[in-house]
């Protein structure tokens, strides 16, 4: 009884911190690719402003 409450308190604990990590990644992933689709953007704008001045 005690090793299977301890062992699922154990299997919650890995499982609820794999959540956090996938979530960590996840949201790092996309903000990774905003910044870059706005340096692109802002690259392009600098660009096409450099070569009309």
């Amino acid at each position: 009884m005690n090793v299977a409450f301890i062992s699922r308190r154990y299997l919650n604990q890995v499982v609820f911190s794999n959540q956090i990590h996938m979530n960590v990644t996840f949201i790092s992933r996309h903000y990774l690719n905003q910044v870059q689709k706005l340096l692109q953007h802002y690259s392009i704008i600098y660009n096409t402003i450099h070569y009309t001045l």
